[in-house]
């Protein structure tokens, strides 16, 4: 029987392509001792193919890693310890790729699936964004924003969850924005706002330039020309044209809350979010009797709560960011 030192020295010699082994004939009857003597080839072969491929990916820097690997294969003593060395290297380097192709993908760096981003904004603060596509998004306060890009049907997704100011890039790809109360957005490059929270009863979308198609879930659809605001009612799923200034709707982005004879009700829910704080009226009538016309740009809430007070019958306490409104 052939020694197994001899073998593995010559199995190092023919898989590292050295020379053919110095008893071809030998190598040949230890393959046809046994099955295992077979297997045990294969899997030194299949090992060194593995490595080769990783070699041939491009995915580490082969020509630093491969000289000193060769080194090690080229000396002839310790032939059996090298190989295994060798082996360990090579499933090292697999690992280490995996490891690599792991972390990009979770920064989204390098992912068949690259292009993902999850953005959100607290209450009292608001952001502006890129994109992966390219396009600019600024989301006002309490927002939340999922992008997705689909590489099956070649369409950029996005979960919005309350207020943001698009400039979709164009680049042939369609662009789906999907609110949560089922309103779903459409367009290939364009300007718009869409106001979406989730516990607002009606979603708003105000169209800058382009074109913008709006369906609901029974995939009733109407499409928005420049400067028409759109209502989506969340209750019967209907859509219906509203009067107003494209620069009242995105006033937000320039620091300024437009109210066009807004409820004392619906300001204290913008002042919520703009200023991180929790607004109670009494009694809850008061809100929707009391209404304003104007600007207001963003101070400090007191400023604001006497600004409001100076228009209107009320009065205000403030303790932490608990507001209490009443009538004066």
């Amino acid at each position: 029987m052939t020694s197994s030192k001899k073998i593995e020295n010559q199995l190092v010699d023919h898989l590292t392509s050295e020379g053919e082994p110095n008893n071809p004939e030998e190598l040949k009857s230890w393959l046809n001792e046994s099955d295992e003597n077979q297997q045990e080839y294969r899997h030194y072969q299949r090992i060194w193919e593995a490595s080769g491929k990783l070699g041939r990916a491009g995915k580490y820097q082969t020509g630093k890693a491969w000289p000193k690997v060769d080194s090690q294969i080229k000396c002839k003593q310790h032939r059996k310890a090298r190989f295994i060395r060798f082996s360990y290297a090579a499933m090292g380097a697999a690992a280490s790729l995996v490891l690599v192709l792991a972390l990009a993908f979770y920064t989204g760096q390098f992912s068949l699936q690259q292009n993902n981003m999850q953005l959100t904004t607290a209450y009292g603060s608001r952001t502006e964004v890129v994109l992966p596509d390219g396009s600019k998004v600024k989301l006002n306060s309490g927002s939340e924003l999922q992008y997705h890009f689909n590489p099956l049907t070649k369409t950029r997704e996005v979960a919005l969850k309350g207020e943001g100011f698009f400039q979709v890039a164009k680049n042939g790809h369609s662009f789906h924005i999907q609110t949560p109360q089922g309103m779903e957005l459409k367009v290939l490059g364009t300007t718009f706002n869409i106001s979406a929270y989730p516990e607002d009863k009606v979603v708003h979308t105000a169209l800058v330039e382009g074109s913008v198609e709006l369906l609901n879930a029974e995939n009733q659809k109407v499409v928005l020309t420049p400067g028409q605001i759109m209502t989506f009612n969340t209750r019967d799923q209907s859509f219906s044209k509203k009067e107003g200034k494209l620069s009242h709707i995105v006033g937000w982005t320039e620091n300024k809350i437009y109210l066009d004879r807004t409820s004392l009700e619906a300001t204290s829910v913008l002042l919520e979010r703009w200023f991180d704080v929790s607004i109670r009226i009494i009694p809850e009538e008061l809100g929707k009797d009391i209404h304003y016309t104007g600007v207001l740009e963003e101070k400090d809430i007191r400023d604001v709560l006497h600004a409001l007070s100076e228009l209107s019958e009320i009065k205000y306490s403030i303790e932490g960011n608990e507001i209490l409104v009443r009538k004066r």
